[in-house]
This record gives structure tokens, C-alpha cells and sequence, in this order.
């Protein structure tokens, strides 16, 4: 029920699409995470990611917040890798960016006002009012605004041969959308591209975003595990300007940072499920054993409460990327870790999410040395429909 106030801003993608229309469009748009697809990306990443860093260089030494920088850096990819497209102007990201923001609290608060889940009744009311408003500006922007089947060129990598390109250096995800088919030879309906487009934009950039932040500030709080990554960056990068897509799985080190990150800090923090049959929950440290939850009802699973459950992770609030080493991984179960959620529906961009944060962690690792005092205000966890802080995230960085 919960998903359904997301509806009318992302519409009936991925994320909010059911029974076999899910399956249908789950199974089209896999390839468009095949890894030849997400590998000209990575220079994507490399790109944005010292656009930003350059700016920083005017704020070297000062407290600095870094999660607008990090929202429009991320955005800015997504936009690239989307649809092709490059804004310029970090007026115009900033103007969607807040616009997201403003339409997650609205969407929270709704939530969390038992009359405002009354669609006429919300609509009614200043927030009501406002959330339309918001919704038709972002629809402004026709997604159709420029020709994409014009001068299409064939690509010839196996798994990904059925779909061409135009004449850029990548094939994006508007180029998927338009030309995927299924078995009957049926592709999407504008309305299904556009949802998945919007969809996508939103989980794409600011889960990113968040997922970024505050692994930065982890590992500015943690000088160790931070010169340990620089070390890794510097025998598999070495003095190469860009981190390239063969260096990706190298950078084991920095991975385990990052997932360490995700689980006391997941972006998506929470996601709800239907029970398709019975549950009876026996579980010996729960407060309410042999209580059955009853097919149909749903189920709201608190991720950050799993990941910091003393019973499934030892000392749950320290961070400690070991944690996350080949040998300590072994025989811990696979339900533990859930910042990517889990099954059929779980992250289709998770490959994505984690190549890009490991180019801009490393880039920025390479560029800055991080590190917070007294001065840095530490963060304050704000659980909107992405885990944010509520204060910003603060950072000092001085140059290599």
C-alpha cells in the first residue's frame, strides 16, 4: 500500500510493477545491465567524478558538505548513461535534485498522517497541492525531446547483438527501452519507457548518492582503512589517470569499505513484501515466537535494524570492512546482507551502483586525503524514502 503514494511521480516501472508485467519488463530490461553495456560507463564515472573533485580543490581544509556535490555528480551520470544527455548547468540538476527531495517528504509525510493516505482528502491540503505541482514540472521535459532512431549502428557483442547504437561512444538506456522486444515481438508502450526512464533516474542517482556519502565519511573517520584503500589504488591503478573497467574487480579492498558502508548505512532502508503463504515466526531471539503472519498481509522488513541485530553481526556498530573478506563471508547466511534487498525483485543495477561508487571512492581517495575533527559535525540519520542525514554529511580533504 505503502508504494502506491510513489505511483503517480515514477509510475509503473520496476520497482512498483507486479505479476507478469514485472516479469515481462524484469526479463527485457536485464540486458541492459549485461557487462559489455556497463563497461564504457566507467568512463562516465571517471568524468563526473573529477568534475567534482576539481571544485572541491576551492575548499580544501574547510568543513565541507559533500552530499549536494555528490547528488548533482550522481544525477549527472545517470542523465549520461540514461539518456545521452549532459547538463551542463548544475542549475538545472539542483532543480531536480530538490525536486526529488521535496517529493520524498511529502511522500513521508504522508505516511506517516493516517488522513493524508485519503487520496481526496491529501489533495486537498498544501502538500497535496504542492506534490502535483512538482510532478507536472518533471513531466515538462518530454522524453521523446530529440530523434533516437536516426543513424542506429549494429553492435557486434555477444549477448547484447540484438540492439544498435547511435552514434555515440555507448549504448544507453533510452536505446535499450526503444528497441527491446519480447517473444511475441512487442516492445514497451511510451508510458512503460517512460516510467522505467523515471524510475530509474530517481533509484539510480540518489540511492548512489547516499551510498557515496557516507561511505566517505566512513572512511574519513577511519584514516586506517582509508590509506589501506589508497594502497590498493596505487598498486592496481598506479599512476594511470582513470581507474578502467579491468581494474574494477582488483579493487577488492575498497569493495569491502564500501558493502561495510551499505550495511550500517543502506540507502534504500526498509522494503516491503506481500507473504504469498503463512509465516510463523520461531525464530528463538524474536520477542513474539509462534505468531502467525497470514497470507496476503504485508510485510515491512527494517534493513538497517538487520544489519546492526547483534545475534547475525558481531559488534554491529563498529565499522570494520573485514567483515567482508572472502574467510569471513563463509558461512554467513545470505539473507544477512540486504542493501541490495534479496530474490527475483531484488536490485537490477546493482552491478552499476557498485562500479560506479568504486571509480568515484577511488578517485577521490587518490586525489584527497580525507579526515574529520571537531569542527565536522557528525551526521544525523534521517530515514526518508532514501537514507539521508539530516545535517548534511561533513568532510575535510586537503590535496595529495
Amino acid at each position: 500500500m505503502l508504494y502506491e503514494y510513489l505511483r503517480p511521480w515514477i509510475g509503473d516501472g520496476l520497482l512498483l510493477s507486479s505479476g507478469n508485467k514485472w516479469k515481462r519488463n524484469r526479463r527485457l530490461l536485464t540486458p541492459a545491465f549485461h557487462f559489455e553495456i556497463l563497461k564504457p560507463y566507467t568512463q562516465i564515472f571517471n568524468k563526473t567524478s573529477t568534475a567534482m573533485l576539481n571544485k572541491w580543490s576551492k575548499h580544501a581544509g574547510q568543513s565541507y558538505d559533500i552530499y549536494g556535490d555528490v547528488s548533482n555528480m550522481a544525477f549527472s551520470a545517470m542523465m549520461q548513461c540514461t539518456m545521452s544527455t549532459e547538463l551542463e548547468s548544475n542549475q538545472k540538476k539542483g532543480r531536480y535534485i530538490l525536486r526529488v527531495h521535496e517529493l520524498t517528504e511529502i511522500i513521508i509525510k504522508r505516511i506517516n498522517f493516517p488522513l493524508l493516505m485519503v487520496d481526496w482528502i491529501f489533495n486537498l491540503t498544501p502538500s497535496g497541492r504542492r506534490f502535483w505541482k512538482l510532478i507536472i514540472e518533471g513531466r515538462r521535459t518530454e522524453l521523446n525531446q530529440r530523434n533516437k532512431s536516426d543513424n542506429l549502428e549494429p553492435l557486434n557483442i555477444t549477448g547484447v547483438s540484438q540492439f544498435k547504437k547511435r552514434g555515440t561512444k555507448h549504448l544507453d538506456f533510452l536505446d535499450i527501452l526503444l528497441q527491446t522486444r519480447d517473444e511475441d515481438g512487442n516492445g514497451l508502450t511510451q508510458q512503460e519507457i517512460r516510467d522505467e526512464v523515471d524510475t530509474f533516474l530517481f533509484g539510480g542517482h540518489d540511492t548512489i548518492a547516499s551510498g557515496l556519502s557516507w561511505c566517505l565519511y566512513n572512511l574519513a573517520t577511519h584514516p586506517d582503512y582509508q590509506e589501506r584503500c589508497r594502497q590498493e589504488l596505487v598498486d592496481v591503478v598506479g599512476d594511470n589517470e582513470l581507474i578502467e573497467w579491468d581494474d574494477l574487480p582488483k579493487l577488492n579492498y575498497l569493495a569491502m569499505c564500501i558493502k561495510e558502508s551499505l550495511r550500517l548505512f543502506p540507502p534504500a532502508f526498509g522494503v516491503g513484501r506481500v507473504l504469498n503463504e503463512d509465516l510463523t515466526i520461531k525464530d528463538k531471539y524474536a520477542t513474539c515466537q509462534n505468531v502467525t503472519a497470514v497470507a496476503g498481509t504485508t510485510a515491512l522488513l527494517q534493513i538497517t535494524a538487520l544489519h546492526r541485530n547483534p545475534h547475525v553481526w558481531e559488534n554491529p556498530e563498529v565499522y570494520d570492512p573485514e567483515r567482508f573478506s572472502a574467510d569471513n563471508m563463509k558461512g554467513r547466511h545470505p539473507m544477512a546482507f540486504l542493501s541490495f534487498s534479496a530474490g527475483p525483485r531484488n536490485c537490477i543495477g546493482r552491478t552499476f551502483a557498485m562500479n560506479e561508487m568504486r571509480v568515484v571512492i577511488g578517485q577521490t581517495l587518490r586525489k584527497y586525503e580525507l579526515w574529520c575533527d571537531r569542527d565536522t559535525p557528525e551526521p544525523r540519520m534521517k530515514p526518508n524514502l532514501i537514507l539521508r542525514s539530516s545535517n548534511g554529511i561533513h568532510i575535510k580533504f586537503k590535496p595529495l
